[in-house]
């Protein structure tokens, strides 16, 4: 078990004795060109990406319903919130294909509707007291879709943001021969997620080199003392770290460790970290939207050790997929009063994290 483990992604032994300070100044002006960098990485690959891939799986016309304090997590492709607005009362983000020699056509009809969104959406539609319903209406019988895609799927739960009530306000606004043209819209999302610009791909880079360089002092003398630091000492270290960085919420960094005997305990026990502790950490950072998602172990030496036991480093050795990419790793000698040795571990998984995940 230990040997897959460890083999599943070992690249490199290296020492993490040194901490690695960031100099990252949270000012309005970094939030700013974050967030902006955002909006247009997105907008970019929307006016480039979506239009092939509805052709591609027959989708006339994609309807994204979203609600205040119940948003579709899909709407944070396509501009989110903003800065000034929030999700809407009842808000419909709609994407049509107009046919051969048409781009495509995008509108938002809603309430709360922020000025950015204008990077994304022709057309912003407000409502008053008439509500959203007679809206939607027209604009599909306008226009006349033969399939609607929306968001409801069983398998994939990214694509399966739309809520029953608002499932419900979408079948009544649009009445018939049109509730019997809907579809799932999950085979576009996975697609649509799983393509990659050049822009998204220097973001992810920027990502997972964060998430390293955090990682590396997480796993540190910096942060870890045997005998006296717990797995959630480290959990709280790590989320102290991004927030303090300003970087965005991507999921909580989760943390276990397996110790001779057989034992393996997680951040839940939070157990005292003990000399002899084979850690394993899961994180990522978000920046601008996109998510880095590494795993890292680390062994924590026993007193009088100078390296990690002959068979943790056999194991690591005889990873085949590593070596084959890395060459063979090289134990780098401790420095005096060094306790933690540390394996770096590939980026596991590096996508763009909507909310969920494939069930």
């Amino acid at each position: 078990m230990l040997s897959r483990r460890i083999a599943a992604g070992l690249t490199g032994l290296a020492l993490l004795a040194t901490p690695l300070f960031s100099a990252a100044q949270i000012t309005p002006e970094l939030i700013r060109a974050r967030t902006e960098r955002e909006w247009t990485i997105k907008a970019e690959k929307m006016r480039r990406h979506l239009l092939p891939l509805m052709r591609r799986h027959d989708v006339d016309l994609w309807i994204i319903l979203s609600r205040e304090n119940a948003p579709d997590p899909l709407v944070e492709l396509f501009g989110g919130y903003g800065v000034t607005g929030w999700y809407g009362h009842r808000n419909a983000y709609l994407f049509f294909d107009a046919g051969a020699g048409h781009t495509l056509e995008t509108t938002a009809l809603g309430t709360h509707l922020s000025g950015h969104l204008g990077r994304f959406y022709d057309t912003l539609t407000p409502y008053g007291e008439e509500g959203l319903k007679p809206h939607l209406r027209e604009y599909i019988e306008t226009r006349d879709p033969r399939r609607i895609a929306i968001n409801q799927s069983r398998t994939i739960s990214m694509a399966d943001g739309l809520t029953a009530e608002l499932q419900e306000y979408l079948l009544d606004a649009i009445g018939t021969p049109y509730r019997d043209r809907l579809v799932s819209s999950e085979q576009l999302v996975v697609d649509y997620a799983s393509t990659h610009t050049l822009a998204e791909d220097a973001v992810e880079r920027e990502a997972s080199a964060a998430t390293y360089a955090i990682l590396r002092r997480a796993l540190s003398n910096e942060v870890i003392t045997p005998g006296r630091t717990t797995l959630m000492d480290v959990q709280y270290w790590i989320t102290a770290e991004w927030k303090r960085q300003g970087f965005e919420f991507n999921f909580p960094a989760s943390l276990d460790l397996q110790r001779a005997g057989g034992v393996t305990l997680d951040d839940a026990a939070d157990p005292v970290i003990e000399r002899g502790d084979l850690l394993h950490v899961d994180f990522g950072v978000r920046i601008s939207g996109i998510v880095a998602d590494q795993q890292k172990m680390a062994y924590v030496l026993r007193a009088g050790e100078t390296a990690p036991p002959a068979g943790l480093v056999r194991a690591f050795v005889d990873s085949t997929p590593p070596r084959a990419l890395e060459g063979p790793p090289r134990p780098t000698p401790l420095p005096r009063g060094a306790h933690v040795r540390a394996w770096l571990v590939t980026t596991i998984g590096c996508c763009r994290r909507v909310s969920g995940a494939v069930s």
